[in-house]
């Protein structure tokens, strides 16, 4: 207690027995191990007990293994960035693109976003990716500017641990005014879910990318929470709706109609 306040005082604990660890002595693992289980029960959420299983520690060595290729893809340009056109469906006008990520491994070869993104969020390694993303794209909008090109804006995923970061609006207007571009000429996405998994910090991101000019756009509109209450007080600029809505959408006559 301090004074008329009362805060309280939480424990986290680990039991480790050296008679179940079999990957070596209990003087080299078994505290590293029962700190596995541990903080695997802390991000499963409050009140909750983990065993360690060797499934814990392959996955442990794999993340591990993701972080130290991640960061060396950043330095070696393993990543590349694919432009998508993003295309009016009644003038057929090509009206911005999107960049999409890419990784040529060399050991594993052309992976997609689904092969690698999912275990790097796991590892916490979003912000690396989603900071090398939008870098790259400020730089090629201002290379496609001197180029001649018409000055089209370019959308950026953009992960919930990013969009969480009160910094990521500095970090966005400080790249603007590094490669000369106006605030219109990067669009943020970011999708349903992750902006619902922390509405009040999404909704102050996002108003600072606003106030800034830049527009953000929410991904898979429908695909989770189908609710229509927040948009009144989330600031987004477009709603992009999942392909499983419109895929059908000639025999779909009243989600054509809405």
């Amino acid at each position: 207690a301090d004074g008329n306040n009362e805060w309280p005082v939480v424990a986290g604990l680990k039991i480790a027995n050296p008679a179940l660890d079999k990957l070596g002595s209990f003087k080299a693992d078994t505290l590293p191990v029962g700190s596995l289980a541990m903080y695997r029960a802390k991000a499963g959420g409050a009140n909750r007990c983990e065993i360690f299983s060797e499934r814990m520690h392959a996955r442990a060595r794999k993340l591990l293994k993701l972080e130290a290729q991640v960061r060396r893809a950043v330095l070696q340009s393993e990543f590349q960035v694919y432009y998508q056109p993003i295309v009016t469906a009644r003038e057929r006008q090509v009206v911005a693109y999107e960049s999409l990520i890419r990784w040529k491994h060399p050991q594993q070869g052309f992976l997609l976003p689904g092969d690698f993104l999912p275990l790097a969020a796991e590892a916490g390694l979003m912000h690396v990716i989603d900071n090398w993303m939008l870098e790259t794209t400020a730089a090629q909008a201002q290379d496609w500017s001197f180029a001649g090109m018409p000055e089209l804006p370019i959308s950026v995923n953009i992960s919930s641990q990013r969009m969480m970061d009160p910094a990521l609006p500095d970090m966005v207007q400080g790249l603007l005014t590094q490669h000369a571009l106006p605030p219109h000429a990067l669009h943020l996405e970011i999708t349903e879910s992750s902006a619902m998994e922390n509405i009040n910090a999404s909704l102050q991101t996002i108003t600072n990318l606003r106030t800034l000019g830049v527009q953000c756009w929410l991904d898979d509109f429908g695909q989770e929470y189908s609710s229509l209450s927040y948009l009144s007080f989330l600031p987004v600029t477009a709603l992009k709706i999942p392909a499983i809505f419109i895929r059908d959408v000639d025999r779909n006559q009243a989600i054509l109609r809405a």
